[in-house]
Order: C-alpha cells, then sequence, then structure tokens
C-alpha cells in the first residue's frame, strides 16, 4: 500500500519517527537501562549504542536520509492537481488555521502567510518525482487558491441556505467555526457592498 493511499488522513502519520528523533538529537540517556537480575550482562556505558543506528543525528536535522522522508506523506502532481485528495484536504485545514482576518481573495494574504502555509505543507509532504521546485510550488498555488476560493463558497452558500436570504448582511449570526466572528462579520459587510 502506497503512503499517499492511506485513508484516515489525519491519524495516519504517527509522531513515533519524531519521537525517535528527538531521543536521536537529545544523545544518550544520563540513566543507565535496568540490569536484569541473574543474569551476567553489564550496564553498557552512555556512550555504547545499543541496536542498530539508521542515521546520523545530524543528517535527520537536516532533513536528509530516508529516514526523513519515510515520515512524510508521498503525493504527485495530476495534471494541474495534487493527489492524493488528502492533500488538498490538508491544505484546506491549514488555511482554515492560519485565516489572517477578513481575507476574500487567496492573493490578499500577506507573503508571510502564503510562504507559511507552503512550508507547512512541504514539512508533512514530499513529491514522489523528483523536480525543481518551481512545478510543484505552482500545483501547490494554484491548488490552495481554489480550495480557499471553495472554501469561502461553501461557507457563503451554507450561510444563505440556513438564513434562507441571499442577502449578506443577514448572514452575519452563522459565522463558520473555523473563523473568527469579527472576521466572519467584515467579510459580509464586504460582500454586501460588491452586490
Amino acid at each position: 500500500m502506497m503512503r499517499g493511499a492511506r485513508s484516515g488522513f489525519s491519524s495516519g502519520k504517527s509522531s513515533r519517527g519524531r519521537g525517535l528523533f528527538q531521543a536521536l538529537v537529545a544523545g544518550p540517556s544520563s540513566i543507565p537501562p535496568p540490569i536484569i537480575a541473574g543474569s551476567d550482562q553489564s550496564t553498557p556505558s552512555p556512550h555504547t549504542v545499543v541496536g542498530p543506528v539508521l542515521e546520523d543525528a545530524v543528517s535527520l536535522q537536516k532533513g536528509g536520509g530516508s529516514f526523513y522522508d519515510s515520515t512524510l506523506w508521498e503525493v504527485w502532481i495530476n495534471g494541474d492537481k495534487i493527489e492524493p485528495a488528502q492533500a488538498s484536504q490538508f491544505i484546506t485545514r491549514t488555511i482554515q488555521a492560519h485565516f489572517s482576518g477578513p481575507i476574500h481573495r487567496f492573493n490578499d494574504f500577506t507573503m508571510e502567510v502564503q510562504e507559511l502555509l507552503y512550508q507547512l505543507f512541504m514539512s508533512n509532504h514530499r513529491f514522489t518525482c523528483r523536480s525543481d521546485e518551481a512545478r510543484p510550488r505552482l500545483v501547490w498555488t494554484t491548488t490552495v487558491r481554489s480550495n480557499f476560493k471553495h472554501l469561502l463558497y461553501n461557507a457563503m452558500k451554507n450561510a444563505e441556505k440556513v438564513c434562507q436570504s441571499a442577502d449578506p448582511t443577514l448572514w452575519r449570526e452563522r459565522t463558520p467555526t473555523w473563523m473568527r466572528r469579527d472576521y466572519w462579520e467584515s467579510l459580509c459587510n464586504i460582500w454586501a457592498a460588491e452586490r
């Protein structure tokens, strides 16, 4: 089974790898392992490596090596889309978590927030086809713009349906759960002025 094809996206990637990484970076423990009673085993010195060493901590910190790559979700470009669909859902959840004001166009996000969104995506995903960074970044930007547009469209349509009115000023009380109330009210005012 391919990593990117798993269902249950939010629970599929464990923090097990990060815990191992932190243990490697922290170095040997100051508490020696227990000695089994009645055995001839002695406690290894804190500088003795017990068990196989997969990678050195330096390469893991730099983000290299097969261990680092295996903890990321694999994604690929299919035409002008990022596959699998869970990657697009991750992008939408990231937008929701970093919604920084009454923004009704993706270009209104500051460049710092756009860069943060991209870095969050890349810190959890890797493209299966190693190419220059321009193509994946372009496809990611297209995907995030589309997802943002659909996110706001769905919020508007849900408010319109619940309020049974096409008047955005009547939607103010129907704030989406992921958005601050003052941002939603400002967006409703912007949409009302555009009509």
